[in-house]
């Protein structure tokens, strides 16, 4: 039973140290960071500290006659009116003649000396119907009906 407390004591003994070697183990790497924690922090306090001092000095800056010659550093952006199509063909239809229907033969017209068939476009305008003695064309800005002149009904076929 002497051995037994001896062996008892001898493992205490061993755990404690063991214990006791292993906190101070801890407590060094501990230290150690935080040694270099506190290390990085006053570098990071010292280069904030150079920063501050370098914006407080006093800067030269230019006159005001130097800055009125510099040249603007925006662009301007001018913003073209969207004309819409049927605006267009309306502007351009105004310019020109008016339509005159001259002819009408079976499903072909033939308008300021040109021939055009059924659903054809003039001037951005689609003819839309063929009578017997009138078309009407038709566009998104207009309706139009063309008539056939009494003049022209004194033209012969040979």
């Amino acid at each position: 039973m002497g051995d037994e407390i001896l062996i008892m004591k001898k493992i205490l003994l061993i755990s404690l140290l063991s214990i006791y070697s292993f906190s101070s183990m801890v407590g060094i790497e501990k230290t150690v960071e935080d040694n270099a924690s506190v290390n990085l922090n006053s570098s990071l306090v010292k280069e904030y500290q150079e920063m501050f001092e370098k914006i407080g000095e006093q800067r030269v800056g230019l006159e005001h006659k130097e800055i009125e010659k510099v040249a603007e550093p925006f662009l301007k952006v001018v913003k073209k009116k969207k004309i819409d199509d049927s605006e267009e063909v309306a502007k351009k239809v105004k310019k020109l003649p008016p339509l005159i229907l001259e002819a009408i033969l079976g499903r072909s017209v033939r308008i300021n000396g040109a021939w055009y068939k059924l659903h054809e476009k003039i001037r951005g305008a689609k003819i839309v119907a063929i009578g017997d003695n009138s078309v009407r064309i038709k566009s998104i800005s207009f309706n139009k009906k063309l008539t056939l002149r009494k003049s022209n009904a004194n033209i012969s076929i040979k």
